[in-house]
């Protein structure tokens, strides 16, 4: 059964249905079993007789608006046949979708993240305003966006890609048959959302797979995993998307440790896990082998693969665990300053590093737990010392 509107709610908007086989031949079904005659078929409809020989025998697609009057005016509902929408004179064919799946609840999640849709004039051909149709969708990792186009093939047969940028990958979708999916089915605004924007209803009404689903789609184009402490967080300007985001995870059995819904100075609002088995959890919030899956993995369960190549392992962290902003501290900062075999405090690495003992000691700890460094204590000071056999950082 479809648990999605039915197709005519797009009549009105110049979108036409894909002939198919077995469309062709339920539409001459009709007009050959109708008790109209064909002349006052064509008239009921307000088309004239060259129109439908033409629709019968010539078209590749015809207007939705014809089927939603045959629909209406004879009780003959042709849209169980349908498969493709077209639109526009680029004639860029969407696959038709009935149903909430994973892959579009993951498709939803990603875009009420991080996706931007607008409706601009354009001056195309002869046409001074014509309107453009534009969904775009930018990301840091490409693993991400990867999964990101393969969920939308998968549901609309589009053959998306990405392509990279200066610093992050991105997708650019024009189709106006995409737009009113989102905009009039799933209710997500265009233009700027990022103090408005909340799950769609259609979501929060469905299934615990297809709630699971969307929080992948969000948690991995919005949310956060900790380099030292592998927390998982949930940033954002919109208190209703961290508030309900919040219901849904304790929905999943995954309730945040700590939800702030009061705004800091920057107006925006938080959610956290934290606990061990918590984060555990939490690696089904991100598809398995993306970026941020793997980081939580390995903060969880470490690295299973050992060499002793020091300057590979830095070349790895600077890869997987790049510093941030310029300012920020890294993993290969830290292993960069090693003083080879030998043993080194804490102190050793605030003076060189110029930073607090807070900040580096977070990521010694870090490395201690990854197997990368070994301690003692003498009295009450930590002494570190590098290991001889290292992790190999390894992703598929």
């Amino acid at each position: 059964m479809s648990t999605l509107p039915d197709i005519f709610i797009f009549i009105g908007n110049r979108i036409r249905v894909v002939l198919n086989p077995t469309l062709k031949k339920e539409l001459i079904k009709f007009v050959d079993s109708s008790n109209s005659s064909i002349k006052e078929i064509c008239e009921s409809i307000d088309i004239d007789y060259t129109t439908l020989w033409d629709y019968l025998n010539r078209r590749e697609a015809i207007p939705l608006d014809f089927f939603f009057k045959i629909k209406k005016i004879y009780g003959y509902d042709l849209s169980q046949y349908f498969e493709y929408l077209e639109s526009g004179s680029l004639r860029k064919r969407v696959k038709i979708i009935n149903n909430l799946s994973a892959d579009l609840a993951k498709i939803l999640g990603a875009h009420v993240a991080d996706g931007h849709m607008r409706v601009r004039t354009t001056k195309f051909k002869e046409n001074d305003k014509a309107k453009h149709y534009e969904l775009i969708l930018r990301e840091e990792y490409e693993s991400n966006i990867n999964s990101f186009c393969n969920w939308f093939n998968n549901v609309f047969d589009f053959g998306l890609n990405y392509k990279k940028e200066k610093n992050h990958f991105s997708t650019y979708v024009s189709n106006k048959i995409i737009l009113l999916y989102f905009n009039k089915i799933f209710n997500i605004p265009l233009g700027r959302k990022t103090e408005i924007i909340k799950i769609p209803q259609k979501i929060k009404s469905s299934n615990i797979n297809i709630k699971k689903s969307f929080l992948v789609g969000l948690f991995m184009f919005d949310g956060s995993v900790d380099y030292t402490t592998g927390y998982i967080s949930l940033v954002s300007k919109s208190r209703k998307l961290i508030e309900e985001t919040a219901e849904m995870l304790d929905e999943i059995n995954l309730e945040p440790d700590y939800v702030n819904l009061k705004p800091d100075v920057f107006g925006r609002y938080k959610l956290i896990m934290r606990k061990k088995e918590k984060l555990k959890g939490g690696l089904i919030l991100f598809e398995k082998n993306t970026e941020k899956w793997y980081r939580l993995y390995e903060h969880i369960y470490g690295f299973k693969q050992f060499t002793n190549n020091l300057n590979g392992l830095i070349s790895d962290f600077d890869k997987y665990y790049p510093n941030k902003r310029n300012t920020a501290l890294s993993f290969g900062d830290i292993l960069k300053i090693i003083p080879g075999n030998k043993s080194f405090d804490i102190s050793f690495m605030k003076e060189r590093l110029n930073r607090r003992k807070t900040s580096v000691y977070a990521y010694l700890r870090k490395l201690e737990n990854w197997k990368i460094l070994s301690t003692i204590r003498i009295r009450n000071r930590k002494i570190y010392k590098l290991n001889e056999k290292l992790p190999n950082i390894w992703r598929k």
